[in-house]
């Protein structure tokens, strides 16, 4: 009988044993999950941030596409004004330059000759009405 009691007393301390690594491994993969868990939660939180990235850049590559072609237009128009003014200065007459510069240098000495000089006043001559 004492063998039997001593084999059961192996039995139960083998079984501790493999109680106490089970509750270890335990302890293990509970922490694993929780690492686990939170990569997952940052990974949903980094598609949804994704996700709104994408929705920002269909926005900005729409207004890219609406300023080109804007751009598009503009350019177009001016192209058009840069055309009609050359137009029109064709159909105009011209001057000769040597003639258009005479004529300005007449009136300009004409302007400085006709130009009155220019009055300065004392502190004592500006009516009350002004100082009020």
């Amino acid at each position: 009988m004492s063998s039997n009691l001593e084999l059961l007393e192996q039995r139960i301390a083998n079984l501790e044993a493999e109680k106490d690594e089970l509750k270890s491994e335990n302890a293990e993969l509970k922490n694993e999950n929780a690492k686990l868990k939170w990569i997952i939660e940052e990974n949903a939180r980094r598609d949804a941030e994704n996700a709104e990235h994408k929705v920002r850049i269909e926005e900005l590559e729409k207004n890219s596409a609406d300023i080109s072609a804007k751009n598009a237009e503009l350019k177009a128009e001016l192209a058009k004004l840069k055309h009609d003014f050359d137009s029109s200065n064709l159909t105009r007459p011209q001057q000769p330059q040597h003639v258009t510069n005479v004529q300005n240098s007449c009136s300009v000495e004409e302007d400085i000759s006709s130009a009155k000089p220019e009055r300065r006043f004392a502190s004592n001559d500006i009516p009350d009405f002004v100082i009020d």
